[in-house]
């Protein structure tokens, strides 16, 4: 299974939140293979690399600024991507890093994403950002990673990864083991008071280290800073030891601090000897230099490009990487943190600078602070079910009453209930007790409670809430699956769809096109029967953007509504100029297995259905789904969180539903019997309404953003009508509820 399509991470009341996964990212569930098949460093890998996937950790000085004071730092968590699919069963995956803020009063600068090395590769000099991608396979027992330059086209640097470990974490942070402190000192920002006395690791945290070594020689380009370069005007490009001349005449050189002028390197004539690289002709030391924090086998080269002499540092294949630490000692190991770690250093990180504008920041209490700038009522400016209900038109008369909701989802840690109550108290929505038991949960797993490996607890936590936000009065079901595998997620969808008076069932996670082409048809028409019954289902689209593959399972079945996201750019009513667009990471495209249903191809148009290759085209609809730009409030064990991702849209839709249901039973009739007599179930209806718009607009149209993410794309861009990143579009409950 996919990890959970919910982008959150667990906050404090003043935590800042990025993109990273409940226990993963969004609620794709990825299948990993049999213990048997995978060695032990790629199981640790794979645990390791769910949802977004191993996080590091980066601070750095800033200078000073409006809206930093001198002096004060940054403080960052570089997610790898994650892995869709386990590269032992689908081959080579690519990855791209996600970088967050930790700190809830300091924004990540502009210029930090564009920061770059300069490789020599092929004879040309290539840019590599810090957000460039890299790809994922398997050689033997080890990990095998190449990283790209930024035009995802070139190989500037291929790496094995082994000997990993795992280590699991509890009790207090200043506690944590000593080989995790040597990089990160937790025991020293917790006497600094960056992190309080007792911060404590949240439950499932771990961190993993492993090795590295070099598969192939890599040649990285440094700025030369002789005495002949030191009045270069600044420059993206690498700054030439001379702009003319050969190698015999740049001899000898001697490298110059660029800030102090002192020597720091000599390279002599007679320590070197002249060879060809990639095309060029170039002088390769023959001693290493000293050892630091690169590879243990690293040799300087200057080469000759284009009239020019560059300096260069060649890396040798099979060399180990090292890594410098915080405690200053140069080690061999690389450390990563999983996003349960990465979210209790966040909820409990404070800062002495606080936003422009904004009251000084006290024992983690910010809840009156608008970190988006969105205009939205939540904790730190996360949407609230009032910003909800203003943004999709949710009239005041409709709370969902007598209708019941089943939210699906894998095994999750944490008391829902509670959890529940406390956002609901928060908000001033009904509270789910004995006297209103408006809150049951189905555990199928054989020990109720005890999770073993992903951890849907925040991602439950948030879908029941949010539900709860938008149909207040409504019953809510949570069916637990046994596990993330297809087998006992499909099990828990057939619990649900069991349940007597069930008018939506809500499923955040979703199956790649892999995982289940043997059984995606068989369990479409077994769906079928439930939606020719009246019930309504809702699926993630997921939170990757367009996948060549083909979208997510059970979304890309035509029986179900797939779901896709928006970005809020700010809270408004259904009377205001909308200001919503695609969302980069929604996900959508033609079904790998299914071909477009008579009701859509009648509605989108012809060339939408020539777009998707005559397939059945994802999503169907769109809702808030930007965790970066404008999240939504969420309670999981004893703090607020800010979450988004497709897992969020979800349950907005499943709630709407129970708006849709009670309008109907309050005027005598059944939205359960319509979805039964209409061609295509819901999904009909809905693509019957969106072109009928009588006095109003049954859907917000969102015509701007793209969810383009792996390369070149016709179907990526958001566009007036139907598109294949947000659908029909976002609801305006009340005019969907006047369609009726």
């Amino acid at each position: 299974m996919r990890a959970p399509f919910a982008w959150m991470l667990v906050l404090a009341a003043a935590g800042l939140t990025a993109c990273a996964a409940a226990g993963g990212d969004a609620a794709r569930v990825r299948g990993i293979p049999a213990a048997s098949s995978l060695s032990a460093d790629q199981r640790i890998f794979e645990i390791s690399e769910r949802g977004d996937g191993s996080f590091t950790l980066d601070t750095k000085g800033l200078p000073g600024t409006a809206d930093h004071p001198s002096g004060s730092d940054y403080f960052v968590s570089i997610a790898s991507g994650g892995l869709r699919r386990s590269p032992l069963a689908a081959g080579p995956q690519t990855q791209r890093v996600k970088i967050a803020s930790l700190d809830r009063a300091l924004r990540i600068p502009s210029d930090y994403a564009r920061e770059h090395e300069v490789y020599l590769a092929g004879g040309a000099f290539v840019r590599r950002s810090v957000g460039a991608k890299r790809r994922v396979s398997y050689q033997g027992t080890r990990i095998a990673i190449d990283l790209f330059a930024d035009d995802d086209s070139t190989i500037v640097k291929s790496l094995l990864l082994h000997d990993f470990t795992q280590t699991s974490l509890s009790g207090r942070m200043k506690n944590a083991p000593s080989e995790l402190q040597s990089a990160y000192p937790f025991g020293q920002w917790v006497a600094d008071r960056e992190l309080p006395e007792d911060a404590t690791w949240r439950p499932g945290s771990f961190y993993t280290t492993h090795r590295t070594t070099l598969a192939a020689d890599a040649d990285l380009v440094d700025d030369c800073p002789t005495a002949r370069s030191m009045d270069h005007a600044e420059s993206e490009d690498p700054i030439a030891c001379t702009d003319h001349g050969t190698l015999e005449e740049v001899f000898p050189v001697v490298l110059l601090d660029a800030d102090e002028k002192e020597p720091f390197e000599r390279d002599e004539w007679g320590d070197g000897t002249i060879t060809v690289v990639d095309g060029l002709r170039a002088w390769r030391s023959n001693k290493p230099l000293p050892p630091s924090d690169g590879a243990s086998a690293r040799y300087r080269m200057f080469v000759e490009k284009d009239g020019a002499v560059y300096a260069t540092v060649r890396e040798l294949a099979g060399s180990r990487v090292r890594q410098s630490e915080a405690s200053g000692a140069i080690v061999e190991r690389e450390i990563d943190l999983d996003v349960a770690a990465v979210a209790s250093i966040r909820r409990g990180w404070r800062s002495d600078v606080p936003p422009p504008g904004a009251p000084a920041l006290t024992d983690n209490a910010a809840a009156g602070i608008d970190i988006h700038g969105l205009g939205a009522t939540g904790p730190n400016g996360t949407l609230a079910p009032a910003d909800l209900w203003l943004l999709y038109g949710k009239p005041g008369s409709l709370d969902g009453t007598g209708q019941t909701i089943a939210i699906v989802g894998g095994p999750g840690t944490g008391d829902l209930a509670v959890d529940l109550n406390v956002y609901s108290s928060r908000f001033g929505l009904p509270v789910c007790d004995e006297a209103n038991p408006c809150l049951q949960v189905m555990d199928l797993s054989a020990t109720a409670g005890q999770v073993q490996g992903e951890d849907f607890g925040t991602e439950l936590a948030m879908d029941t809430q949010l539900v709860h936000a938008m149909a207040p009065g409504a019953h809510l079901v949570v069916v637990k699956a046994a596990s993330t595998e297809p087998g006992d997620m499909l099990e828990a969808i057939d619990r649900a769809v069991s349940l007597p008076g069930v008018t939506a069932i809500s499923m955040s996670f979703g199956f790649s096109a892999d995982e289940v082409k043997a059984v995606a048809g068989a369990e479409d028409a077994r769906l079928a029967g439930v939606v020719a019954k009246g019930m309504i289902l809702f699926a993630s689209s997921g939170d990757y953007g367009h996948d060549p593959g083909g979208p997510d399972y059970p979304a890309a079945s035509p029986v179900v509504t797939a779901v896709g996201g928006t970005r809020i750019l700010a809270v408004g009513g259904r009377d205001s100029v909308r200001r919503e667009e695609a969302w980069r990471f929604g996900g959508g495209g033609p079904s790998a297995h299914a071909a477009m249903p008579t009701w859509q191809r009648n509605a989108i148009g012809a060339a939408q259905v020539a777009a998707n290759g005559g397939m059945r085209a994802v999503p169907d609809v769109a809702a808030v789904s930007d965790v970066q730009h404008s999240p939504v409030a969420y309670y999981y064990g004893k703090a607020w969180g800010m979450g988004g991702g497709t897992s969020a849209a979800v349950p907005i839709w499943a709630g709407i539903s129970a708006l849709l249901a009670q309008h109907e039973s309050d005027r005598g009739r059944s939205l359960a019997a319509l979805v039964a007599a209409t061609p295509g179930g819901f999904n009909g209806w809905l693509y019957q309404r969106a072109w009928h718009f009588g006095a109003g607009r049954a859907f917000h149209d969102i015509d701007s953003g793209s969810n383009e993410v792996e390369g070149p794309c016709d179907i990526c861009d958001a566009g007036a009508g139907y598109d294949d990143v947000t659908g029909l579009g976002a609801p305006d409950v009340a005019e969907l509820a006047a369609a009726l």
